[in-house]
This record gives structure tokens, sequence and C-alpha cells, in this order.
């Protein structure tokens, strides 16, 4: 797995639609910690599947081999004080810099509800001894390659949930404990990739994972998601 301290680093040594890297101390593990607060605060106030501040929902995903919580921020400047806005920017930023030609400005995607392709904020709360995320890919049509931060410390706030990414070759490419709190990782959007089983951590009953990412591509309105019953991702 190749690892580089700097963004800049990968730039101009990477090609980011082929081959999966690791930025360490993408962002302040301070305002991954922040975060965390923020959205353990929306799960104990809002109930599931209920909109919050505009279009802002969590949800349960919930099918064979595939279980976790997702947020879904389609409404990030309706969010009172939040540390979401931030960080979802500065990877907005990372798109850019490693090559992807998303038109317009972070800020503009948050103010217009566009039906082509845009930002969708998620976040991937893996809950311990039953949050994992089986083998799956995306087609090429919107984006070549994904980001992804981790919120969380392994080892600390849970054990195991390495994410497997198959290469062309058929080789496997794991994020393990290297994938640290505050860690960016890149992947090719479409190679085959799964999270593993989590388990409990140093936390114990409270042990997770939580990922923040945001897919480029247009988006399919939650309660078409809900409508699937399974929460099923698009």
């Amino acid at each position: 797995m190749l690892i580089v301290d700097k963004l800049d680093e990968a730039v101009n040594s990477i090609n980011s639609a082929t081959m999966p890297f690791i930025v360490k101390g993408f962002v302040d593990k301070v305002a991954c910690d922040a975060v965390l607060v923020e959205l353990q605060n929306y799960q104990l106030k809002f109930r599931q599947n209920e909109r919050f501040h505009g279009d802002n929902w969590h949800y349960l995903v919930n099918k064979k081999d595939i279980q976790f919580t997702s947020f879904s921020f389609n409404s990030l400047n309706s969010l009172p004080s939040s540390n979401l806005v931030s960080m979802y920017s500065k990877m907005f930023d990372a798109y850019t810099v490693l090559g992807d030609d998303i038109q317009q400005d972070f800020e503009f995607h948050t103010q217009n509800n566009l039906d082509g392709r845009t930002i969708n904020p998620l976040v991937f709360w893996y809950p311990h001894s039953i949050g994992q995320f089986d083998w799956h890919q995306h087609p090429p049509t919107w984006q070549k390659f994904q980001l992804l931060i981790n919120l969380t410390q392994p080892t600390e706030d849970y054990e195991g949930g390495f994410t497997h990414i198959e290469m062309e070759n058929g080789s496997i490419e794991v994020f393990d404990n290297n994938f640290e709190k505050g860690d960016m990782f890149c992947f090719p959007y479409t190679y085959w990739h799964k999270v593993a089983p989590i388990f409990k951590g140093k936390l114990g009953d409270t042990s997770k994972r939580v990922s923040l990412l945001m897919p480029l591509h247009p988006r399919v309105a939650v309660e078409t998601k809900l409508r699937s019953k399974d929460g099923v991702v698009y």
C-alpha cells in the first residue's frame, strides 16, 4: 500500500484512477473528534428516516452482508455550526488537485440543488459486530476515483474493518491499521472493494468505524433509497 505524508506528493507520482494510496494526517484528529460528537448528537436527537435541518438524513442500510448507518447531508449549509462543512470542502479541493474535472466550486454545489453531477456528502457509521460492506464496485460513469476519510482510530475505536481493493491483476490491496484517524485514502472507483466486519476495540460496546466520503454523481432522493426497504446505496 502506497503511503504519502502530503497530498502534493501524490499529484505527480500516482495515477488516482489505477492506484490506491493513503494520505497521512489529511485532517486534524481534533476535527475528527468534533465531527464524531456532532454525528452522535444527530443520532440522539433525530430518528432514523427523519429529515433534519433541511434535507439531511440518517438511515439504516441493511441487506445481506451489508449493514451500517448512513448519513446523507444534502443540505450542508442548513446544519447549525457544523464542523462537517470544512471537512467536505477540503475533500472537494483534494478531488480537484488529484485531477477530477468537477465543474464549479464547493460553495456552488452546497448552495444549488443540481440535477446533474454534484457532491453527495455521506458518512458511513459501522457499529461493531454487525458493521460491514461486502464486495461491490461502481460504474465509471461519473468518477474515476473515490476519496474517504477515517474519523476513527483502529484498535482504539474498532478492530478489523479493513478495506480490501481488488486490483486489475487480481491481487488485493488492503487499507489496514495504517489507515488511521484523520487519514484519507484514495482508490479507483471501478475496482471491486469491501469493508471487512468490524469488531470491538478498546472502546468496548461503543466501538465503531466511521468513514466520511463524498461521491460525485447526480443525487438519488433519500426517499427512493428508503422505498427499496434495505437502504441500498446507489
